[in-house]
């Protein structure tokens, strides 16, 4: 068979199956498969598959058809322009995301600029998952000392392969509920804590679509409300954060004024942040 011809028929199968995006989808398998440029089909459309090439891509299609994410099957997510090691039982990184790690970045540039030269802020990533906050954002401010936790030790060991990758000195991975594990020293002194934590309701948990399924439940549900966890973070953000330290928490749009209401009285709203698609989506706060 063909590239071109797979690329065809394969966009035909993901369509009928009601994956967003046929045709980048098949895209990508064909590039992993072949180990090239997703636009390399573009270029030699003519070339004949292997038959094991051909093998392996028919496994990963019937795999993506079942709605499998893609993201499990190429082990592999983007994330602030940087590629990240995922695999099951592990969250895969949303481009959502990324919109509070850039407003993360801004505000401590904006901060630390009026400070002395030298200083190095404490960031802390709560659940972090695969490490793609953590590392993003010790790819982008050097010198910041990073702390990121996760209860889950399949999660942190996904963590650590990619904190092999990209060699970083400056993140500590730590194993725990919240902010449990971190160490005693930094009460008090943490400049900015960043959380993507689990806020679907329960009762809407399995309305969610088909490939949410394969993802870890506990990456995924955070209560009757989807607020549980917001609300056992905020006695221990209050007590690691210096005053006038920062909170960036993500939520649900209709979540905005039950996370006000849970925050208010030791938290400054400074902004809401809306997503790509107009929604907000990423809630700052300040410490008093």
């Amino acid at each position: 068979m063909r590239a071109d011809r797979f690329l065809r028929e394969t966009t035909g199968i993901f369509r009928r199956e009601g994956i967003e995006s046929p045709r980048l989808d098949a895209e990508l398998i064909l590039a992993r498969v072949l180990r090239q440029g997703r636009f390399h089909a573009y270029l030699d459309p003519f070339r004949y598959l292997k038959r094991r090439e051909l093998e392996l891509m028919r496994t990963l299609v019937k795999e993506r058809a079942r709605r499998v994410p893609l993201a499990y099957l190429l082990k592999e997510k983007e994330f602030m322009g940087l590629s990240f090691y995922v695999t099951k039982g592990t969250f895969i990184p949303r481009p959502e995301t990324e919109i509070m790690v850039e407003a993360l970045i801004a505000t401590l540039k904006r901060e630390f600029l009026l400070k002395k030269e030298g200083i190095k802020p404490v960031i802390v990533d709560v659940g972090t998952g695969c490490g793609n906050i953590a590392l993003s954002l010790a790819r982008f401010i050097k010198g910041a000392r990073i702390y990121a936790t996760d209860i889950s030790r399949k999660a942190l060991n996904t963590a650590r392969r990619n904190l092999k990758r990209y060699g970083s000195n400056t993140v500590t991975l730590c194993h725990g509920d919240l902010l449990n594990p971190l160490p005693e020293r930094v009460k008090g002194m943490v400049d900015f804590i960043v959380a993507n934590l689990p806020y679907i309701r329960d009762d809407e948990f399995s309305f969610l679509g088909p490939e949410l399924q394969y993802e870890p439940v506990v990456s995924l549900k955070g209560g009757p409300d989807g607020l549980n966890l917001y609300r056992r973070l905020l006695p221990q953000a209050h007590l690691y954060l210096r005053r006038g330290g920062y909170l960036f928490i993500e939520i649900s749009p209709e979540q905005k004024e039950s996370i006000i209401d849970i925050f208010a009285r030791k938290f400054i709203i400074i902004n809401i942040i809306r997503d790509y698609q107009g929604l907000e989506r990423v809630v700052v706060l300040q410490r008093r």
